[in-house]
């Protein structure tokens, strides 16, 4: 439960500005301002431990995190419910009356929070997803190169996504009309992508390695390494699942979202 004396500051984030109400117990605004996002820190520093709530958005994890390690307690209320508290009415973004709506919210009831993840998993999670960019670039790459390389004659070339930009470039230099188009350079694209793809796929392996959790998820059938990493860093405390139950849905949807991304991109 909330205690009665603590107070309520609510946070409506941008990526240069954000918007402070802070209010009393009693739910009596006492401060409001506007000032620089990279400043919060030192503000909630100065503050008493209060009750700080903000919306989810990319700067609030980070944020959770300074306002964490300065004694307050954190809710972020999840951007899909903000709308029924009455944040952004009528489709109108204003910053004070958001911030002023989502403070008095926190006075009134026990707001509904995501989970906020650790350092090490939001990591994990973020070398996942930069390795998925750079697979979603090539694809479309690879299928245009493929194509080039059809348009100068160059056919029945067989050649993964690692090998194409090599034996792309072969075959182009092979051809009666001699050295590559400007078109080509899709090629060079391809190799510069393929290199940070195995970067991050030998990082993935290294984690794995390192890890007990993930080399035992592993030794289940299916299971590679960005499966492994993917559910570990999405579960990162198994204490805050109540049962094997609510536990088994993040592993069916980890499983279910790999599953997807191999059949669209073939990794």
């Amino acid at each position: 439960m909330k205690e009665a004396t603590v107070e309520h500051i609510a946070i409506d984030l941008g990526s240069r500005e954000s918007q402070i109400c802070r209010r009393t117990a009693a739910g009596d605004i006492v401060e409001e301002r506007r000032g620089a996002t990279s400043a919060l820190e030192a503000y909630l520093t100065g503050q008493m431990s209060a009750h700080v709530v903000m919306e989810t958005c990319t700067e609030a994890f980070r944020i959770a995190d300074l306002a964490r390690g300065h004694g307050h307690d954190v809710c972020l209320v999840p951007a899909t419910r903000v709308r029924s508290l009455g944040v952004g009415q009528r489709g109108l973004k204003n910053d004070v009356r958001d911030a002023r709506v989502l403070s008095e919210a926190s006075c009134r009831m026990a707001l509904p929070t995501v989970h906020l993840p650790s350092v090490t998993s939001r990591e994990w999670q973020a070398l996942c997803t930069s390795r998925e960019a750079l697979v979603k670039t090539r694809t479309p790459l690879i299928s245009r190169g493929r194509s080039y390389l059809r348009g100068r004659r160059a056919t029945g070339l067989r050649a993964t996504p690692d090998s194409l930009p090599t034996k792309g470039r072969t075959r182009l230099l092979e051809d009666a009309e001699g050295r590559p188009t400007p078109r080509a350079r899709v090629l060079v694209v391809l190799e510069c992508l393929n290199e940070q793809i195995a970067t991050a796929a030998a990082e993935l392996k290294q984690l794995v390695t390192d890890d007990d959790r993930t080399r035992r998820l592993m030794t289940v059938p299916g299971v590679g390494p960005v499966t492994a990493v993917r559910f570990v860093a999405a579960v990162d405390r198994i204490e805050r699942f109540p049962n094997a139950a609510r536990l088994a849905v993040v592993a069916k949807y980890v499983v279910h979202q790999a599953a997807l991304f191999k059949r669209d991109h073939g990794v």
